[in-house]
């Protein structure tokens, strides 16, 4: 499987489509992109704002589309986070 691919389905629809080897890899490179994320923001922000290249260290190493689901799924998550802007939650 290419390292970037992004597996779309969930569990149960894997699971019932002999997909699950597709779905824990996926969901595998998820949590280390999720770390690699709060990592890089934490060796990074300085109390006020990130670094300028924050992202790119994390989007060379998992792929913008791995990025960007995950940080999708963390804002749908955490929907009552006031950390969030209300255009970021839409």
């Amino acid at each position: 499987m290419d390292k970037n691919y992004v597996y779309p389905y969930s569990f149960q629809f894997a699971k019932g489509n002999q997909e699950l080897s597709l779905y824990k890899e996926s969901h595998k490179a998820n949590v280390d992109c999720k770390n690699a994320i709060e990592k890089a923001i934490s060796g990074n922000f300085d109390g006020l704002r990130l670094e300028k290249n924050t992202a790119e260290q994390v989007i060379s190493q998992f792929g913008y589309d791995r990025v960007n689901f995950v940080l999708a799924n963390s804002v749908q998550q955490k929907s009552h986070d006031g950390r969030f802007s209300r255009e970021n939650k839409e």
